[in-house]
């Protein structure tokens, strides 16, 4: 065998071996890749997906007519009655009420109710059932009560045609009103009548102002004469 020959074969076999371990190297990264995903963790989910075509009706329900306010309780105008104010002018008490509905068809009814402190609601009433003419649609008018008492007032309105709702009530501020005592103001009118004494002096003052004045043209007279002669 020549030199040549043996080296051949040595390179030969070294290139066996190295085939035999990159197998092995092989196998064993094909063991791992396999193995390691079986025992460990990962972030990898399934998802599966799929489209329904199809009509999901709701429930219906029944149309329900809504009566109008001319047929709430058979009785109805279809008026809706609102309060913008009240005041005390020294001697009776105001409400303003104003018709933002229809025209009514009937007199309208309040009451009047009295506290002496705090609030005329918690009182007591303090006049008969009142009426007011009907109110055209977008007018306003007001009422009135003559009080007989300091202390505080409410105006209570009752709305009977207004809309959805029957008979409704409608309450005015508090009205506070400070009369005089009938003391002062007899007072004040005795004050102002004359006296007996004081007319039987005027009546003397002006009978000596009517002497005086006779006097004075007596004298007057005596003198012309005496000049004349």
């Amino acid at each position: 065998m020549t030199i040549r020959n043996l080296r051949l074969r040595e390179i030969r076999r070294s290139n066996k071996l190295i085939g035999v371990f990159v197998k092995l190297l092989a196998v064993f990264y094909l063991f791992l890749w396999a193995f390691v995903p079986i025992t460990g963790q990962t972030n990898a989910f399934f998802t599966d997906t799929s489209t329904v075509t199809g009509v999901i009706q709701a429930g219906s329900w029944a149309i329900v007519d809504v009566p109008s306010c001319s047929e709430n309780l058979g009785q109805g105008d279809c008026s809706k009655l609102k309060l913008t104010g009240e005041r005390f002018d020294g001697k009776n008490i105001y409400a303003s009420i104003k018709n933002t509905g229809e025209t009514m068809k009937t007199n309208g009814k309040y009451e009047v109710y009295f506290i002496e402190k705090g609030n005329p609601k918690n009182g007591s009433k303090v006049s008969v059932p009142l009426t007011f003419i009907p109110i055209t649609k977008g007018q306003e008018q007001e009422i009135l009560f003559t009080p007989a008492n300091s202390g505080f007032y409410s105006f209570k309105i009752f709305d009977e045609d207004y809309p959805g709702k029957g008979v409704h009530e409608l309450w005015s501020g508090e009205i506070e009103v400070r009369l005089l005592s009938k003391e002062n103001s007899s007072n004040e009118t005795v004050g102002n009548e004359p006296t007996e004494k004081q007319e039987e002096v005027n009546n003397s003052i002006e009978k000596g102002n009517e002497s005086s004045t006779a006097e004075n043209e007596m004298s007057e007279e005596n003198i012309n004469t005496g000049e004349n002669n």
